[in-house]
């Protein structure tokens, strides 16, 4: 490990601005997670999704969820860390 970071995630909880989706009362929304091409695969990402339950959590969020784009490999990573396929349209939202 170098010191520079693998990857990070950008939230969002009620009453602030997301990308693709307005986070409910209760809510903690991932509007956008991102790990390095060399570091996918070891556990980086199931890690920013963990830190981000526990942040939501201390936020009194009841529910997270998150967009992902149809084809995305990273829905493996969702899928495996417990997240639900809603089969949107346009994105899936879990």
């Amino acid at each position: 490990y170098s010191g520079q970071p693998l990857g990070f995630i950008q939230l969002a909880l009620y009453g602030m601005p997301a990308d693709l989706h307005d986070p409910k009362p209760g809510e903690c929304y991932v509007n956008s997670l991102a790990v390095l091409p060399e570091s996918r695969g070891k556990g980086v990402g199931t890690k920013l999704l963990k830190w981000a339950e526990e942040k939501a959590r201390e936020r009194k969020c009841t529910r997270m969820c998150l967009g992902v784009l149809s084809g995305n490999p990273a829905k493996r990573l969702y899928l495996r860390t417990g997240y639900v396929d809603m089969n949107e349209d346009c994105c899936e939202i879990f």
